[in-house]
């Protein structure tokens, strides 16, 4: 007899807010120091604030500005980047 998984449409959305995602999050030079950056972060981290955030930094500056918002390093990430 085949067994059909079903989805739990509210266990998905729980799972979805354990992690949030920020990418490619970047303000213009001529823009910043207005405060524009911490806005956006804070905007978004205000749509779940339960979750577990995660980024990738690879601009000067941005492991220093995410720090300041409560970021750190975490050793549990991995990656694989892209075939050149």
């Amino acid at each position: 007899m085949p067994i059909a998984l079903q989805r739990d449409p509210l266990r998905d959305r729980k799972q979805a807010l354990r992690n949030g995602y920020l990418s490619m999050l970047v303000v213009a030079p001529a823009f910043r120091g207005r405060g524009l950056g911490r806005a956006l972060v804070q905007q978004a981290l205000a749509k779940a604030p339960a979750a577990t955030w995660v980024l990738r930094v690879g601009r000067p500056g941005a492991s220093e500005f995410f720090a300041r918002m409560g970021f750190a390093p975490s050793a549990i990430a991995m990656e694989r980047t892209r075939s050149t």
